[in-house]
């Protein structure tokens, strides 16, 4: 199986499988090529991957040879990088990681200089740029500049990130939070970012030294230490992020991981109580019907897009979207930054709790409620046409949506299945008000796609 990923996700693969030097150099020289329109100077960081120094050298040894000036920043977070390219006016970026794969896994995420990824169009044009390998290599007197300015951006970005929300009631609550970053970039901000907000911090896998401690994914089945840090210290809340920080779950003061859908709910939530928000928000098109209806409560829509961070932003650009994101934990704040980033995801959930001034299990159940499931099977799965045609007769009283699979809606109930863009598999997630309906739902699907 071609574990090869290559979408508006990045370029991801199995490192010394599909992901190999060479893969790695094409790639990053048909960047190259793409992002000279825009100016000559690359940023560049990575997530605690054991991999991610190799590829950081082949990368920035590229971008050398094509005569691109890099900087460095080392480790960090995917949407401290992003903001750094937009603040500090970069061409563009790099950022390796992949993000919630195994750690077999690394990746390559294209940023443009506004601090987008790659849309479809733009990946396209990538591919064939590779394809031709026509690649614009410098002389030795034009070659880059190399800059290393390792973790030297976190502070101001940390600065900016509190001047867009209510620090002084956030310190008056004085909050007791725990948090696990999985051995990987959240550290490095976390514990600085909280250390700012009165805030007690308790943590675990801390170390990123040697590599993820639990799952990458932060989905309830790999956040058994956070549950029980939560308990064990009596804390607030527990914040579990994923490898490159760009998402973010919940674990509430009981120690119940309440699943990444909340995430986005509960900052929509706060963000049309309290901040009085104008727009209407978009969302990807696994998201929970929870938010929408959030959006209903005040007089908002909920525009879906594709699955893809780019989707979205691009989507929320259109629309003049003050909030948007995915439901795996990913909120898009452009009031601050462009991207989805899990430290504005914390910064939303500390102050709607020290608003509310209840506990979050209280505040959720305010919320409207859904219950979701989600299952991936791995293959090819080359004939998936036929078994979007098929399920559509099977629900043929309902309304599809077939801009990123193939998304069912019925009245109280959607189901959708769609090919990952950052795995060889293929996702079936299911809401509706019930589990029971959720599991009639997948074994319908199962039985169509054949597992």
């Amino acid at each position: 199986m071609d574990t090869l990923k290559v979408s508006v996700s990045g370029v991801r693969g199995i490192v010394g499988d599909s992901l190999t030097p060479p893969v790695i150099i094409e790639y990053v020289s048909a960047f190259a090529d793409f992002i000279k329109q825009y100016g000559n100077h690359i940023a560049v960081a990575r997530d605690t991957r054991p991999t991610g120094e190799l590829v950081n050298r082949l990368v920035i040894g590229t971008l050398q040879a094509c005569g691109l000036n890099v900087t460095d920043y080392g480790i960090l977070p995917t949407p401290v990088l992003i903001y750094a390219v937009r603040e500090k006016k970069f061409a563009g970026g790099v950022i390796i990681t992949a993000s919630h794969n195994p750690l077999q896994w690394n990746a390559l995420k294209f940023i443009k200089k506004d601090g987008y990824f790659l849309n479809a169009q733009d990946v396209n044009t990538l591919i064939l740029k590779r394809e031709k390998k026509v690649f614009d290599y410098v002389s030795y007197q034009k070659i880059g500049v190399p800059e290393n300015n390792e973790n030297s951006f976190i502070p101001e970005y940390i600065d900016d990130l509190l001047c867009h929300f209510d620090v002084d009631s956030i310190k008056q609550r004085g909050l007791k939070v725990g948090y696990d970053p999985v051995n990987a970039t959240g550290a490095f901000v976390t514990p600085s970012l909280i250390a700012r907000l009165n805030c007690n911090l308790y943590g675990i896998n801390e170390d990123t030294s040697i590599g993820f401690a639990r799952g990458a994914e932060p989905i309830a089945e790999n956040l058994g230490g956070l549950s029980e840090l939560v308990k064990g210290k009596k804390l607030d809340i527990g914040f579990a992020h994923d490898p490159d920080g760009d998402r973010l779950a919940l674990v509430d003061e009981q120690g119940n991981p309440i699943g990444e859908e909340y995430t986005l709910a509960l900052a929509a939530y706060s963000a049309y109580k309290y901040r009085n928000l104008k727009s209407d928000m978009v969302v990807n098109l696994s998201t929970s019907l929870m938010t929408g209806e959030i959006a209903k409560q005040y007089g908002k829509k909920a525009h879906a897009a594709g699955v893809g961070e780019i989707n979205v932003t691009e989507k929320m650009i259109e629309i003049k979207s003050e909030l948007g994101g995915e439901g795996n934990g990913g909120v898009i704040y452009p009031a601050f930054n462009s991207c989805r980033d899990s430290f504005v995801s914390m910064l939303f959930i500390l102050e709607l709790l020290a608003l509310e001034k209840k506990p979050l299990s209280e505040i959720i159940k305010n919320l409207p409620y859904f219950v979701m499931v989600k299952e991936k099977f791995s293959g090819e799965f080359h004939q998936l046409e036929a078994v979007y045609q098929k399920l559509k007769e099977a629900f043929s009283g309902c309304i599809f949506d077939e801009q990123d699979g193939l998304k069912i809606l019925g009245n109280d109930f959607w189901l959708h299945i769609r090919k990952s863009n950052t795995e060889p598999v293929v996702r079936i997630i299911a809401e509706s008000p019930s589990e029971e309906t959720n599991q009639t739902l997948l074994k319908q699907a199962q039985q169509i796609l054949g597992v």
